[in-house]
């Protein structure tokens, strides 16, 4: 069968299917091929990002021949394989808005609005944070947890919390200034360079 643009059909994908399940595992790349553009198409638009479109998509067929063996023909195997993009596609962006709320925290407390917060910087404030420091700040502002809920999965009184979460928010605006002023640094720097060139 040749590995160019040819087309299956449905029972021609049904009888791959079979094959590969039955051990014949070279002959999944054949899926892949047929359903790669398709594919790669539907989670661009689902996602909106060259790059997040072709590391879903390696994802999505990864996922997909770990889970062959269980696939029946209940529904078609394309029909299958969306879910499965579909699926990966909603994680990401669930990525994303965890991600959003956490830049939004850090922008509202760091009291620097004209700060990019990207993910470097995001990761740079971060890092410092003990992991229960961390884990707290994950469960309160991006998986919006209650104290309640929070003293249960970290055994910490809420009362605790609250002083926890008090203090940890002074030492993101104390480390997000401490960046602020020293970008700052970096561009009075760079306008002196340049003043200097002229």
């Amino acid at each position: 069968m040749s590995e160019q643009k040819q087309q299956l059909s449905s029972e021609q994908i049904e009888s791959i299917v079979q094959v590969v399940q039955a051990g014949d595992k070279e002959q999944y790349r054949l899926l892949v091929i047929h359903f790669q553009r398709q594919i790669h198409i539907y989670c661009y638009h689902m996602l909106g990002d060259e790059t997040d479109a072709e590391d879903a998509v390696q994802e999505i067929f990864i996922n997909a021949y770990r889970g062959l063996e269980n696939y029946r023909p209940t529904i078609s195997f394309s029909s299958w394989l969306y879910k499965i993009a579909h699926h990966q596609c909603i994680n990401i962006i669930k990525q994303r808005q965890r991600k959003q709320g956490l830049v939004a925290f850090l922008k509202q407390e760091s009291k620097h609005a004209n700060l990019d917060y990207s993910s470097k910087l995001v990761e740079e404030v971060l890092a410092p944070l003990s992991i229960p420091d961390r884990q707290l700040l994950i469960l309160k502002t991006v998986e919006e947890r209650s104290f309640a809920d929070i003293s249960e999965i970290m055994n910490i009184s809420q009362q605790n919390l609250r002083k926890k979460f008090e203090r940890l928010k002074k030492k993101i605006q104390a480390r997000s200034k401490r960046k602020g002023l020293s970008y700052e640094k970096q561009n009075v720097l760079l306008i002196d360079k340049n003043v200097e060139s002229i």
